[in-house]
């Protein structure tokens, strides 16, 4: 196998960035990590990690997950030879195990994600997603599930969490959108995946281990303003005709009254809602 280039971003998350770089080390012989630090107070610590497998990047603004990929990505274009690239949250379990299957993904032009299940039981985060048009909002294929019960359905879009493609896929799919921060990067990343010929494919038999959203359980307020501001940005871009607006309604309908249990976060809804208007 050709040295895989892979691509994390840290954020307020530094114990995470640390396992994850020790799980990548653990489980692929032929690697380059590139870890994009968009927390300045982290530097110090994360250039202890630097190595002829590691790489430092630290951005000079907070452009969010999607713009800390796009860093990685392009840093592994210009400056190395790695054909295939994984991109990873930080907050991913990276075992012994997981990587048996990534010699069998071979297919230049389609995206790959693992079956993704929660940490320390067999409850399933997702296996992708699918766009829910009257929910305004997108819908977590097989969340809740125990393993065993699963049904392998296409999604329509594959989560960002973990994603492994070769680097002709950015050929034609192009970097993912910055405007989008985090939250919905990966649904659009999707979407044009499928515009422009490259198919999505969930490994059934790739398992990964995730805590989930570590680098914004500490500030909701950010996370409601990213999500309704970034479901209008999505339903303009990559929907078309009375899908368009029937999403945009439901998600303003729908994340009001998400938010409203949380009564001081309204303002950072009712902003999102407005940005996402503009």
């Amino acid at each position: 196998m050709n040295k895989i280039g892979v691509v994390t971003v840290n954020y307020r998350s530094l114990q995470y960035t640390l396992q994850f770089v020790e799980g990548i080390s653990k489980s692929i012989k032929d690697y380059l990590l590139i870890v994009v630090n968009n927390s300045p107070e982290d530097t110090q610590k994360l250039k202890e990690l630097e190595s002829k497998e590691v790489i430092l990047i630290n951005s000079e603004k907070n452009s969010g997950y999607s713009g800390g990929l796009n860093l990685g990505l392009k840093y592994l274009q210009k400056n190395t030879k790695c054909e295939w690239f994984l991109i990873g949250n930080n907050d991913v379990i990276i075992d012994d195990e997981f990587i048996s299957e990534i010699g069998k993904l071979t297919d230049k032009d389609t995206i790959y994600s693992p079956v993704i299940m929660n940490v320390g039981n067999d409850i399933v985060q997702n296996t992708g997603g699918d766009i829910g048009i009257l929910y305004g909002g997108t819908i977590n294929v097989n969340k809740g599930k125990h393993i065993s019960e699963i049904k392998k359905t296409q999604p329509d879009f594959l989560s960002g969490c973990f994603l492994y493609f070769h680097k002709n896929v950015l050929d034609k799919v192009g970097y993912f959108d910055e405007s989008y921060e985090s939250y919905f990067e990966d649904v659009d990343f999707s979407m044009r995946a499928k515009k422009n010929g490259v198919k999505i494919e969930v490994v059934w038999d790739w398992k990964l281990r995730h805590y989930h959203s570590m680098s914004t359980k500490d500030n909701t307020g950010k996370k409601d303003f990213l999500i309704a501001r970034n479901a209008i940005y999505f339903a303009k871009k990559d929907l078309n005709g009375i899908k368009k607006y029937l999403f945009i309604f439901f998600s303003i309908l729908v994340g009001f009254f998400w938010v409203l249990p949380r009564p001081k976060n309204l303002p950072y809804f009712f902003r999102g809602v407005k940005e996402g208007l503009l």
